[in-house]
């Protein structure tokens, strides 16, 4: 509809004249979290998305590509491209490595 003024696109580096469009938002809304609307929203993408449900995932970009924390890795990507993977053996594994990378614990 016309109310959603804002589209994130995603282009991968295998295809990169392909934009893919993902969300569709109005970078004016401001919703209490309290609105349905907003709620009803959250709960598709964490529930209902193919990226964001079933799934542990992290993913921080920098200059060179992203470093992806997933379900029992660590992996770095640059221009496409995984050049290096750790495998995580445990939950305190996969913790310390949210901390190490992504400062978050």
């Amino acid at each position: 509809t016309d109310r959603f003024d804002t589209a994130l696109y995603r282009t991968r580096i295998d295809n990169p004249e392909v934009e893919e469009p993902m969300y569709r938002f109005s970078i004016t809304d401001d919703l209490e979290n309290t609105a349905s609307e907003f709620q009803e929203g959250l709960d598709r993408v964490l529930t209902t998305s193919p990226t964001f449900n079933g799934k542990r995932l992290c993913v921080l970009s920098d200059s060179r590509g992203h470093i992806t924390l997933g379900r029992d890795y660590v992996k770095w990507v640059e221009k496409g491209v995984a050049v290096r993977r750790i495998e995580l053996p445990d939950e305190t594994a996969w913790r310390a490595a949210l901390l190490e990378h992504f400062g978050i614990f």
